[in-house]
């Protein structure tokens, strides 16, 4: 007997023949979720009703049954098997609901009325549905099989107690039952390390403030678990499948504000002498923004902020406790670098639309965290939208703000973006690691151990697969000499305590090309007398410098400045100074206190790397006739000035604005891209996880590592018999019949090398030839 029922229900479309009785039990679940809906209160009968009827469903097979079965006969039985579970579910309930309540002298009911859904309703209600999409299935593909009334009877009873006995597990260990629920795709252990003590803490302490109820806890760990998911994001959200990472293809709102310097220079207001540099940098290059905006607005419109946000932007380099003096020392020939990242990525924010809330300061930026002081003093550490949305600033800011106000430190620590120059390997980041293992890396650590996301320290250059890349803009002139009209100018690029070093090197060439330098008056002295000496120049006249002269050649420091970058824009040569062994924090002092292993061929490795000839010729300028082949090749050198695209006002507004999109750090399992980018190599002995992709032409990506830290990922590969979770930095790797699990997710990371006995299991993605920080389907 066949008859024509709509199932329409969360699995099905349009018209499907089923048995009758079997539409009358997918009405009996309209009905019974439309109430729940409805209602949204016990969770009791809820949850007992909806899942006793969907194991019967489940196990249900329609044409096994007689046809003279009747309904009444099915809805006592669910009835009575419903019932059953109620008995044990509250008997249970009871047991525990008086042992978190014993001693407190008070009483309150069990579940209060009007609550939020439940979690476990609402789980309750996606396996049902799951349920009746697999039935449905079995039935449209003809399943059939031997059944009777007594054998489906027995199944329903076997499960119910094998259920029953899972609730009680439940009720004793909600950590135990966590790692057996099979919807947890990864492992929670790992993204969410604080949730088991976190829990206990909260057992414990939750009736000490006030705002916990306020929130909705109560004496149930469901409460605890449900608020620590939910608001402070320690615990995985179990009941909700966490879906693959999809672009956001809704329309940008577009921000009322827009770009205007005066108003931009206004807020920088706290230490005129901290941004006079910075001021005068944004005014020579706002034409260049404002044409790559309108560029952004027309090509990546998809990238737009869609709300404004509100982010507090501290330089702690620049506070006078910092003792640097980068302000002051900035127009008599002091580093630069800084300023020009700091500068650049604050005119990016402003033309954003976003609200700035900038300080140089340690008064300012206490005045600042002074509007917080409500929010972050609260014990409960809910995030809500009435705070700063992120926060940029570095790690001497980043210890001043811990220091001002640590509940504010520690309450949005998530939303930090540290500029770190030369990058933080997770080896320093970890401090138990670093604490374990410092004879080996070296004693001094004072940039290190803040136990950040290493994606939330963002980068100089793209050196440091596991931090993110910002950068900074490298002006495109449309100005420029041809290099067939100008002389032979050496420009000479190093710091002044240097000089004395490399005479020899400059004796070797002034036969070839005339020698200037931009030394400051006072330290003239130190030059060969046949160097010209133009002293410090500001930014225009250095450019203007750059086009009279044909080869920048670099001494050896500063490291990894952005000068190479602007004299390739002007039409200069790059003579890059290559190391005799690579520069670390193992030789060489200016890296020893650095918290990173990585180690430096020559004084840019960007443009060794990712630029080279005829841009750049990478030498050893203590060998002088290598130098000087190197000298003749580069005046013999015909190209148009270049600059790599992530370094122009374009790229890094496209870049930062991905970022803004895609970047979330307070979401423990957040991909800011899509799983379909995920590709897995095996390393060779020994190599780390960059080289190993850069073997393939792609680049590691870091935060793909949750989704391979997995037994089931890394057995498919068949490469042992034998899995051990380890907090090293290796892993997940194998060596021999063992296969190694990160333990620590701290640890998991691109740079780290191996052993030469193991091997490393890696994630790698594409990359955009000159965005090397977005994917190409980014």
């Amino acid at each position: 007997m066949k008859d024509v029922c709509r199932c329409d229900f969360g699995c099905g479309n349009g018209l499907m023949q089923t048995p009758q009785l079997f539409c009358h039990l997918r009405n009996m679940c309209r009905k019974y979720i439309a109430w729940l809906l409805r209602v949204k209160r016990v969770e009791l009968l809820s949850v007992v009703v909806l899942t006793s009827l969907t194991w019967y469903m489940v196990f249900y097979q329609p044409h096994c049954l007689k046809r003279d079965m009747q309904m009444d006969y099915l809805q006592n039985e669910i009835v009575a098997l419903s019932r059953r579970y109620v008995d044990d579910w509250l008997e249970g309930e009871r047991r525990l609901y008086w042992k978190l309540t014993s001693g407190l002298g008070q009483s309150r009911p069990l579940l209060a009325k009007g609550k939020p859904f439940p979690p476990t309703l609402t789980l309750a209600l996606e396996n049902l549905y799951s349920a009746l999409h697999q039935l449905e299935t079995w039935l449209l593909g003809g399943f059939s099989a031997n059944c009777s009334v007594n054998v489906l009877h027995e199944m329903i009873n076997q499960d119910l107690n094998n259920i029953m006995r899972q609730q009680n597990a439940l009720n004793q260990d909600w950590i135990v039952y966590l790692e057996n629920l099979s919807i947890l795709s990864k492992d929670w252990k790992l993204l969410y390390p604080s949730c088991s003590e976190k829990i206990t803490w909260m057992e414990n302490n939750w009736r000490k403030y006030a705002c916990y109820g306020e929130l909705g806890v109560d004496e149930t760990r469901c409460s605890i678990f449900t608020y620590l998911s939910q608001r402070e994001r320690q615990c995985p959200l179990i009941w909700r499948q966490q879906g693959q990472h999809a672009d956001d293809d809704v329309q940008p709102l577009l921000l009322p504000m827009q770009p205007n310097i005066s108003r931009l220079h206004a807020s920088m207001n706290d230490n005129a002498q901290n941004y006079k540099w910075m001021k005068e940098r944004m005014i020579s290059t706002w034409s260049d923004w404002s044409e790559a905006y309108s560029w952004l607005k027309r090509n990546r419109r998809h990238l737009l902020s869609k709300k404004q946000l509100t982010i507090l932007v501290h330089m702690g380099f620049l506070t006078k406790a910092s003792g640097f003096k980068f302000g002051e020392n900035a127009f008599t020939g002091g580093p630069l670098g800084e300023l020009v990242q700091w500068s650049d990525m604050i005119t990016t924010l402003h033309f954003f639309g976003h609200r700035l809330l900038i300080s140089s300061e340690s008064s300012t930026l206490k005045s600042t965290l002074l509007q917080y002081s409500s929010s972050s003093n609260s014990f409960c550490g809910a995030l809500t939208g009435d705070e700063p949305d992120l926060i940029f600033t570095d790690i001497i800011g980043m210890d001043q703000i811990r220091r001002i106000n640590t509940n504010f430190y520690s309450k949005y620590k998530c939303r930090l973006r540290v500029l770190d120059s030369f990058g933080t390997q997770a080896q320093f980041n970890h401090a138990p690691y670093f604490k374990a293992h410092n004879a080996q890396l070296g004693k001094d650590n004072p940039w290190g151990g803040h136990s950040l996301k290493l994606g939330q320290f963002f980068t100089f250059y793209p050196h440091s697969p596991d931090n993110s890349f910002l950068g900074f803009v490298v002006k495109r002139y449309k100005d420029v000499k041809p290099r067939a009209e100008r002389k032979n100018i050496t420009l000479l690029y190093g710091k002044n305590a240097y000089w004395n070093d490399f005479t020899k090197v400059l004796d070797s060439i002034k036969d070839l090309v005339e020698i200037h330098a931009t030394v400051n008056p006072d330290d003239q002295h130190l030059l060969p007398s046949y160097v010209v000496n133009h002293g410090v120049l500001d930014s225009d006249q250095f450019n203007l410098l750059n086009r009279e002269a044909k080869i920048f050649l670099g001494l050896g420091f500063p490291y990894e400045g952005p000068a190479p970058l602007e004299a390739v824009a002007n039409g200069l040569v790059f003579i890059n100074p290559k190391f005799s062994a690579p520069k670390s924090r193992l030789n060489e002092t200016f890296f020893a206190k650095k918290p990173t292993l990585r180690q430096l061929k020559s004084q840019n490795s960007y443009m060794e790397d990712f630029i080279g000839e005829p841009y750049v010729f990478t030498v050893d300028i203590s060998d002088g006739p290598a130098l000087r082949t190197a000298v003749k090749q580069a005046l013999q050198a015909e190209f148009q000035p270049y600059v790599p695209w992530e370094f122009t006002a374009e790229g890094m507004l496209e870049r930062v604005a991905y970022y803004f999109l895609h970047q979330d750090f307070c979401e423990p399992d957040h991909l800011p891209l899509n799983i379909s980018q995920l590709k897995i190599y095996v390393g060779e002995s020994g190599a780390s996880c960059s080289d190993t992709c850069s073997k393939h032409g792609l680049f590691c990506e870091s935060s793909f590592f949750s989704l391979i830290n997995l037994r089931s990922v890394v057995a498919r590969f068949s490469l042992c018999p034998e899995f051990v979770t380890v907090a090293d930095l290796h892993p997940p790797s194998f060596s021999q019949n063992v296969c190694f699990l990160q333990e620590n997710q701290h640890l998991l990371n691109c740079a780290s090398e191996s052993s030469r006995d193991i091997q490393r299991i890696c994630p790698c993605r594409s990359f955009r030839p000159g965005q090397i920080a977005l994917c190409k389907a980014c």
